[in-house]
């Protein structure tokens, strides 16, 4: 509870940062502007009136402050609002937080969030604080650690002050494991590039962050990067390392990888026999997207010997298990063969796919 207070009253300060604050209060103290004469107030309201953003978010604050003028929530808010729907992140950021408190509107904790979400995709970093603050309070949105650590690390690096605390906190509360996993998210936050703009270097900055801290999925995605040369230079040996350590730690994804590394010949040399080495352990760790190229292996002779039951019964699994192209291979493969050995690949396709729990697996999302 004493951490959440912590946050909360921070939540307040974190409007001071920037070009707009909040007002002072016993609880949570904040640097006064400097007192408005009647003519600096006057040239406010006529640049504000005309449209100037910057002049809006000063006169609202103004308002809010009771700064050359009678204080007025309302007005303030209006004036907030106006610079805000022109794309100011302080602004954006402000009236976020005039939601969030019940001031000069009605309080509304959700769309205090969609305002800070504005803001903190322009890298506004007490938008990105403020989010920090909604998550590990639940303000908005439900709790969410890692998320909350997130923004605040995003925050932080976005030059806010108020973050450092709140990071230093964050890694004396959360497990190693869990502070590992806000690199991550941080990370597909910006490949997805829809609450912050893409940016594939940074991205990859921190999935080398969390890779580096044991993370076997971080390692998968930096090798996927490094491989297509995104935000990264082009990097196939460093990429084997990274999809070998993922799969020292049983994770399908790395296997795969690896089967893809030894198919194509990147980052050491071609080797047939093992991909479908690789491709078959995937497959083990429940990383179905390598059983049919494992199939076609065996069915074109790639690397192993040529071997159609065996071939059918990888891509009658793949087929069942949804991946793309395995049944029109399946169809193709199942007209050389005679009815008996079909129905006997299938039989050990079943056996083994009940052993790995592998079928009906269509809706699992491997990264």
């Amino acid at each position: 509870m004493f951490i959440v207070v912590i946050l909360a009253l921070c939540l307040t300060q974190a409007a001071t940062t920037g070009a707009v604050g909040q007002p002072q209060s016993a609880t949570a103290v904040a640097t006064s502007p400097p007192a408005l004469s009647g003519s600096e107030v006057s040239q406010l309201k006529t640049r504000a009136a005309a449209g100037d953003a910057e002049a809006q978010v000063k006169l609202g604050r103004a308002y809010q402050d009771g700064n050359g003028v009678p204080q007025n929530d309302d007005v303030a808010v209006k004036w907030y609002r106006k610079a805000a729907e022109q794309g100011n992140p302080a602004a954006q950021n402000n009236l976020g937080v005039m939601y969030r408190l019940g001031s000069g509107v009605e309080k509304n904790k959700e769309e205090a969030v969609n305002w800070y979400r504005k803001a903190a995709r322009q890298n506004y970093a007490p938008a990105m604080f403020n989010l920090g603050t909604a998550y590990y309070n639940g303000d908005g949105v439900a709790i969410d650690d890692i998320l909350a650590g997130a923004w605040f690390l995003l925050a932080q690096k976005n030059g806010s002050q108020q973050a450092d605390d709140a990071v230093t906190r964050m890694t004396k509360d959360l497990t190693a494991y869990e502070v590992t996993e806000t690199y991550v998210k941080i990370a597909e936050i910006l490949r997805k590039g829809d609450e912050l703009p893409r940016d594939d270097g940074e991205a990859a900055a921190w999935y080398r962050k969390a890779a580096d801290s044991g993370s076997a999925l971080a390692s998968v995605e930096l090798a996927q990067q490094l491989v297509q040369g995104q935000g990264v230079p082009q990097d196939y040996p460093e990429a084997r390392s990274r999809c070998e350590y993922a799969a020292k730690l049983q994770f399908g994804p790395g296997a795969y990888c690896l089967g893809i590394l030894n198919r194509e010949g990147l980052g050491g040399p071609k080797n047939l026999p093992d991909a479908a080495k690789w491709f078959e352990r995937a497959a083990e760790l429940r990383d179905y997207r390598g059983i049919l190229y494992l199939g076609e292996m065996y069915w074109k002779g790639d690397g192993v010997k040529v071997d159609r039951d065996r071939a059918y019964m990888w891509i009658w699994i793949a087929a069942n298990s949804g991946v793309p192209g395995a049944s029109q291979d399946e169809q193709l493969l199942r007209q050389e063969l005679d009815p008996k050995t079909v129905e006997k690949a299938r039989k050990k396709a079943t056996l083994w796919a009940q052993q790995h729990r592998q079928l009906g697996v269509r809706s699992r999302n491997n990264p």
